[in-house]
């Protein structure tokens, strides 16, 4: 009987199907806390930049921006939990803390959720922090998605009562289109450092998916949960009774098969296709757990317990299929799977094979 390890039953939840929001921050907590099993942390590359700035005397506001799944909501967590440890209130969409200098920190989780009155009364709060003559009481860490927040502060774009809100609450027009202007200016030049250093803008897309991989493959098959896999019959088991997933693992912690995947994720950036951290995930989950003929709407291990009654063959499991979603129908085939199969790995033929096809023997 093979052991059971919850952190494959927690990685099927990375991978796509019809029915499951793979690796949303918010779901797949819930998910660790029900298989009471720790999610692999990826730690952000900017996540001790943050930190650095939040813990100085004088804390900048901070703005998080990028495409969906960049990892914003995630890094919004682990700096609420450096500074919150207890982490008590982070289930609101607007959590606060309290930094070192004495102030307030108001973490906006997901700006382009909140209703259009909160998202107001948000850029009124921001642009008087800013601009206004009272002391700071409060520093914002806000979290956007691109292209919300900009036009959130384009007074030019809002309705005459989105325009009255912003007068009711006591918000200078001139204090919305000045934050407007320094968010664009960031940017369109790429500064994350503006405003004197009182405001910093972070735009996660523009982090390469290459270093990022890097982080999801050291917190997936470095998590201490694989331990459980050590002792499993079918973890050394022969012939037709042994284990993909654990065949995988194996495979993706040599250093020469990382080196490839960063290599692939280094090509996609040279084409202009971005791999947000969400589409890291999915492929590194996918990659150790995925199964073509697994059961169900995830073509994948969900359960330690499938592992005896599925097929051993190679086509049905393998790491190097599973990375471009060979395992996966072809409704499921989105990115970051689409992506990588554009680039057309394995399907080309050699220089010499296109000489015998067009001159013949």
């Amino acid at each position: 009987m093979p052991r059971q390890n919850p952190l494959v039953t927690l990685l099927a939840q990375y991978c796509p199907s019809p029915e499951n929001e793979a690796a949303f921050d918010e779901s797949i907590h819930g998910v660790e806390e029900r298989l009471r099993t720790r999610a692999p942390e990826v730690e952000s590359p900017i996540l001790a930049r943050l930190l650095e700035l939040l813990s100085s005397d004088f804390p900048p506001h901070i703005i998080l921006t990028g495409t969906a799944g960049d990892g914003k909501t995630h890094v919004c967590r682990q700096v609420y939990q450096e500074f919150n440890p207890d982490g008590s209130k982070w289930g609101t969409p607007v959590v606060r803390g309290r930094l070192p200098a004495d102030v307030d920190l108001v973490i906006v989780k997901d700006f382009t959720e909140l209703g259009t009155e909160q998202q107001l009364k948000i850029v009124a709060e921001l642009s008087s922090a800013l601009y206004g003559e009272d002391d700071i009481k409060k520093v914002f860490l806000i979290a956007a998605n691109e292209g919300i927040l900009t036009s959130k502060t384009n007074i030019h774009d809002l309705s005459q009562w989105e325009q009255q809100k912003l007068e009711d609450s006591g918000t200078r027009k001139s204090w919305v289109r000045h934050l407007h202007a320094t968010i664009n200016k960031a940017l369109i030049e790429g500064h994350n450092s503006v405003e004197d250093k009182s405001l910093y803008v972070f735009d996660l897309s523009r982090i390469p998916a290459s270093r990022n991989l890097e982080g999801v493959l050291r917190a997936i098959l470095q998590h201490e949960a694989w331990e459980t896999c050590e002792g499993c019959e079918l973890a050394s088991a022969n012939g037709d009774d042994w284990c993909p997933v654990f065949e995988n693992l194996q495979r993706l912690r040599k250093p020469t098969i990382q080196s490839r995947l960063i290599k692939l994720a280094t090509i996609c950036e040279y084409i202009n296709e971005h791999l947000t951290m969400r589409h890291l995930l999915m492929m590194v989950a996918n990659a150790l757990v995925g199964h073509s003929e697994a059961k169900g709407p995830v073509k994948a291990v969900v359960s330690c317990v499938e592992v005896p009654r599925l097929s051993k063959a190679p086509t049905s499991a393998a790491y190097f299929q599973n990375i471009f979603g060979a395992n996966l129908p072809r409704s499921l085939k989105t990115p970051p799977f689409s992506i990588l199969n554009s680039l057309g790995v394995g399907t080309e033929t050699n220089n010499r094979i296109d000489h015998l096809l067009v001159y013949g023997d």
